[in-house]
């Protein structure tokens, strides 16, 4: 048989390439692009039937004003200040009617519908003050925390949530927004067997030392730990995860949201991950709002995907250990 030449090599990787979808582009494209295109296409036309409904009212209200106040002048009637009045109501009627309509129409959820691309991910509403953020020590001293957009769910038998997130603390003038950012929960299904800390340098823990925490720096010789000081209660357990995957990882983590600062959590079945300065995409649907956008779906996709990639490296390592203590 007579081997392939380079040229048909290069194609039959490209039309294999072709072949490979992306499920989440398939789901894109059939789904949630016709949600977005009809949620736009009303919100535009609802927009377009306020705009004609208000210069209607206005020039019914500017005719009838002259035509008044014409017949006052030149006439000399009594000033009709009852049909002012009345046409004025009218107008504003006419003007509130669209706006009326938009809020009794049935929206179009496409984040929900996003969401349902994942499982049994759901969007909860946010709580006006969270507890469970007092006193972790990879956020800042604050009083008040906020939850302004919370997903939660489960990947791979993962608990896993996101939010976004606003550090409050009080003044004598009135209260000061400390951070913002998106903070990462993930509860795995078995203990992690480890207590540390990994803050970022030149944020908003500036210390070289935890109290009753051991400095891990200098016996990692991975130059992405360079990014942290590392902190544990113990100096061998950690390792097991302190490798090159976990800090390409979480750092993947940080760009893909494009957080100013990153922190990390690993203590008993718990990971947590704040990231400083970001947001996640979430769209209200108000009217006068912008238009939803397709790429942002893409992007919360991927920033989606490289926390389920960070949750397999973390499954990977624990299985890897256990493979090492079996034998």
């Amino acid at each position: 048989m007579k081997p392939l030449s380079q040229e048909q090599v290069a194609q039959f990787t490209n039309q294999s390439q072709e072949n490979i979808t992306d499920p989440f582009d398939v789901y894109m494209n059939e789904v949630i692009v016709p949600e977005v295109d009809a949620a736009n296409n009303e919100k535009e036309r609802c927009r377009n039937q306020f705009w004609t409904y208000f210069w209607t009212a206005l020039f019914l209200v500017s005719v009838n004003a002259l035509v008044v106040l014409y017949r006052t002048l030149m006439y000399h009637h009594v000033l009709r200040v009852d049909q002012l009045i009345f046409i004025n109501i009218v107008a504003l009627l006419i003007v509130c009617w669209p706006l009326y309509s938009w809020r009794l129409q049935k929206k179009q959820d496409v984040f929900a519908t996003f969401l349902k691309f994942y499982g049994d991910f759901k969007y909860i509403e946010p709580d006006k003050e969270l507890a469970d953020d007092v006193g972790l020590p990879i956020v800042p001293v604050h009083q008040t925390a906020q939850a302004e957009h919370h997903i939660a769910g489960s990947y791979s038998g993962t608990k896993v949530e996101v939010r976004d997130t606003v550090y409050i603390k009080p003044r004598a003038t009135g209260i000061k927004k400390i951070a913002n950012g998106v903070v990462i929960g993930l509860n795995f299904g078995e203990t992690l067997d480890v207590n540390m800390l990994l803050f970022e340098k030149h944020g908003f823990y500036r210390k070289s030392k935890m109290p009753n925490m051991l400095t891990l720096n200098d016996k990692i010789n991975i130059p992405a730990a360079n990014y942290f000081n590392i902190f544990a209660t113990d100096a061998q357990r950690p390792m097991k995860f302190l490798c090159s995957a976990f800090f390409e990882k979480v750092l993947d983590i940080k760009d893909v949201f494009g957080a100013r600062k990153m922190y990390v959590m690993a203590q008993d079945r718990q990971i947590k991950i704040f990231l400083e300065g970001c947001r996640i995409y979430f769209d209200n649907y108000k009217l006068w709002s912008r238009k939803i956008e397709y790429d942002k779906f893409r992007r919360l996709h991927k920033q989606f995907e490289e926390i389920f990639i960070f949750i397999e490296t973390i499954q990977a390592l624990l299985r890897n250990n256990q493979d090492e203590l079996d034998a």
